[in-house]
């Protein structure tokens, strides 16, 4: 079964949602372009748009810090400027350099925490007549709906994880239990199929255990038992939702989602420091997915690269 198919069914009923409120927000206020985003770190990722802005679109990425929405969420400037360079603090905003931008509209989205999620945001080449703000009620309320459909969809992807680990039982590695190379692949297709559309942050983990034979044991068989007394401490320390697949031989990947890089940086340290507790020798690598032009297979190359060079240090 392709990765696909299993990821997909939740999310184009999200997607679906949204391009109907953004088509409403649309007509009833005929801007350049419409668009959800979503803020992670210094990333303004643009999830979803609505109008003509070639190089605005989904995927796009942008300095947070240079938007005028950090602004607009900063109580620095309002929700609604109909002449944007009017308002010194969006007309000295970096972002002017990338966009002309006349007449702004800004709220913010917030996820099931109350924290920023990111933002319903519309943008017009030229300033527009100021009878715009009068509309001010009507987008606060769409924004506020906005928010609770995010989190709706936040709560089915943890639900969508969940089963998707169910339908990736068939794809086990027999001696460990943890995903075989397929069962990876897919998970790992099936959650940047997520990123591109949530703009939600992941990461891999890749763990090389170092394989021991104890004395008077057969080789094959106490490598066997041994590596899989380490995966089961491995997956003590995985969070719900997370996926562990064997990659090869004692090489093992934990794919990660929801963790910024430096939680993920930690929950790594975390790892390796349990791992140690416990006796078990073994390196760690770890790589977040780029949200600009980059994906989860690309990540899995880092964090291996990553993995190699903490072996070398380690062996230093």
């Amino acid at each position: 079964m392709p990765a696909t198919t299993l990821a997909t069914p939740l999310a184009d009923d999200f997607t679906s949602a949204v391009d109907a409120i953004l088509e409403a927000l649309h007509h009833l206020v005929p801007l350049n372009l419409w668009m959800i985003t979503r803020v992670e770190g210094d990333d303004w990722i643009v999830l979803h748009t609505r109008g003509k802005a070639p190089r605005i679109r989904p995927g796009a990425v942008f300095n947070w810090q240079h938007s005028y929405c950090i602004r607009m969420h900063a109580g620095e400037g309002p929700n609604i400027a109909a002449d944007a360079q009017s308002v010194p603090a969006y007309s000295s905003a970096t972002i002017n350099e990338q966009a002309s931008i006349g007449c702004y509209v800004g709220f913010p989205l917030h996820d099931a925490d109350g924290k920023l999620f990111g933002t319903l945001c519309g943008l017009h080449p030229k300033p527009m007549d100021a009878e715009i703000t009068r509309h001010q009620p009507v987008i606060q309320a769409i924004a506020t709906a906005l928010s609770h459909v995010l989190r709706l969809d936040q709560h089915a992807e943890e639900l969508d994880r969940l089963r998707l680990q169910t339908a990736l039982a068939t794809h086990s590695d027999p001696p460990t239990g943890t995903l075989n190379r397929r069962g990876w692949e897919m998970a790992l297709e099936a959650e940047e199929t997520r990123c591109r559309l949530g703009g939600q942050p992941a990461g891999v983990i890749v763990v090389a255990f170092a394989t021991q034979t104890p004395s008077g044991q057969r080789s094959g068989q106490a490598e066997d038992a041994g590596l899989v007394h380490s995966v089961l401490a491995l997956q003590a320390q995985v969070g719900p939702g997370e996926f562990v697949g064997r990659l090869g031989g004692a090489r093992f990947g934990i794919l990660v989602s929801g963790r910024a890089a430096t939680t993920l940086a930690q929950y790594s340290e975390n790892l390796e420091h349990a791992l140690a507790g416990q006796r078990i020798p073994a390196n760690v690598g770890y790589a977040m997915r780029e949200a600009a032009s980059g994906s989860l297979e690309q990540a899995q190359i880092r964090a291996e690269r990553h993995l190699r060079q903490a072996g070398a240090a380690a062996a230093e």
